[in-house]
């Protein structure tokens, strides 16, 4: 995975990242699959 250095604080994040909000509101068992998906790559 690509990391990158936000400078202003020095965190180094993930290049790509998960928007969840269009979980809000779904099952537990879709959340986790999604979430599970997304670990897997």
């Amino acid at each position: 995975m690509n990391y990158r250095k936000i400078l202003r604080c020095g965190f180094e994040v993930s290049e790509i990242g998960l928007g969840c909000e269009h979980l809000e509101n779904k099952d537990k068992a879709l959340v986790e699959e999604v979430i599970g998906a997304a670990l897997d790559g």
